[in-house]
């Protein structure tokens, strides 16, 4: 899969689309924390290796094996990889994820604007705070190419998280953002985990109307 991090674009497989997170990593996903470095996934794994300074050969030796590595390879020596493969992951009906994430595209009648939606579930890689975030994007045809163009755009997600145990639940929901740009971002957080069909996204688009999807 082809991935495009500030105007460079890698044929890593994997690798997030988050945009908070990407603006801490490199152009390949990766970030050094302490004598660790981590290589994170689309799907919400991550890949971790010790580096102490003592060794840049190996580690960089390791880097390039991931960089490359698909689904089904061989991991490196002294990789853990950190939540499921991404060929692993099963979502059950009811079952507790760490991660889901929804997206797609809508268009107006003409099909000259559009609206993309994403709604997307994600535990804190570091044990950290969770969030759920609902994105709306604005696009117009120009000239026969899509491009980003301001509107009235919307924002919102609600619905049920569990706890890690995923034996009781309680309600979440992000504010509503709603203004005229090219991409709006709702966010809010929680500790847990979430289900299919649990969270219903809203996104509104002035020229392409008002859409309602699951997180599934």
């Amino acid at each position: 899969m082809k991935a495009t991090h500030r105007g460079v674009t890698c044929n890593c497989e994997g690798y997030t689309d988050d945009d908070d997170e990407m603006a801490l990593m490199n152009y390949w996903g990766e970030i050094k924390i302490g004598s660790y470095i981590y290589m994170f996934n689309q799907d919400g794994s991550y890949y971790q290796y010790y580096d102490d300074g003592g060794c840049s050969l190996c580690v960089a030796a390791t880097t390039s094996q991931l960089r490359s590595r698909k689904v089904g390879d061989p991991m490196p020596t002294g990789v853990s990889i950190i939540k499921p493969e991404p060929s692993a992951i099963i979502i059950g009906p009811g079952s507790c994820e760490n991660v889901i994430k929804s997206t797609d595209f809508v268009y107006n009648g003409a099909r000259t604007w559009r609206m993309k939606w994403k709604i997307k579930a994600v535990n804190g890689p570091f044990g950290g705070r969770a969030h759920l975030k609902a994105v709306t994007r604005s696009y117009k045809k120009v000239n026969g190419k899509w491009k980003k163009r301001s509107a009235q755009i919307e924002a919102y997600a609600a619905g049920t998280i569990w706890d890690g145990s995923c034996a009781s639940s309680t309600s979440i929901e992000t504010p509503i953002k709603s203004k005229k740009a090219r991409k709006v971002k709702a966010k809010n957080y929680y500790y847990g985990k979430v289900k299919e069909r649990e969270i219903l996204g809203t996104h509104y688009h002035s020229s392409v109307g008002t859409v309602q999807k699951w997180l599934e």
